[in-house]
């Protein structure tokens, strides 16, 4: 009986693995992405609640501004 040479086959299999390695990313990368996107997300929130407080507190100035402006004399108009 004849044995039959499997090692072309097999290397072929090694080298289409070692590529598909080269396009996948590792648990280690894929973590440090997921942290980096996660503290971008925590930035654009804090962003947006900041943004929020401003525009109230702006609402906020204009109402006094607009019940001091006749009292003073000067016209105001929103």
């Amino acid at each position: 009986m004849t044995q039959i040479d499997f090692s072309p086959v097999f290397n072929y299999i090694d080298k289409k693995l070692e590529e598909l390695k080269e396009v996948f990313v590792t648990k280690e990368e894929f973590s440090r992405l997921q942290i980096s996107v996660d503290s971008l997300v925590k930035r654009f929130d804090e962003h947006n609640a900041e943004i929020a407080t401003l525009g109230h507190r702006s609402d906020r100035m204009e109402g006094w501004i607009g019940k001091a402006a006749p009292k003073v004399g000067i016209p105001y108009e929103t």
